[in-house]
């Protein structure tokens, strides 16, 4: 099975003490996806390599599930917590061929 390259990045506001960002995070390192930036307060990068398909779907249907309902997977999230933007890169990675290595 070949395997694939996930990243994530979102911008946000809002998010006091990045709450819903640390769990997004911390969701995402579950599906083998894990943090690459953290930049300021405002924005988060994740990825991942050598996940399968489900791995991947897992991973964004996580995110979208943290980020669309904050109250129910954060403690006192701020009532005003928005996403701003979001990139989602997904591809399949290249096989290595003999003599690349």
């Amino acid at each position: 099975m070949q395997n694939y390259r996930l990243i994530v990045r979102w911008s946000y506001n809002n998010d006091h003490g990045s709450r819903v960002s640390q769990k997004v995070l911390k969701e995402l390192a579950k599906h083998g996806v894990q943090k690459t930036g953290f930049r300021g307060k405002r924005t988060a990068t994740a990825e991942g390599w050598g996940l399968t398909p489900s791995q991947g779907a897992g991973a964004v249907r996580r995110f979208w599930e943290i980020v669309g309902n904050p109250a129910a997977n954060v403690a006192n999230p701020d009532p005003t917590f928005h996403i701003d933007h979001v990139w989602i890169y997904f591809e399949e990675e290249p096989a290595v061929q003999h003599g690349d290595e």
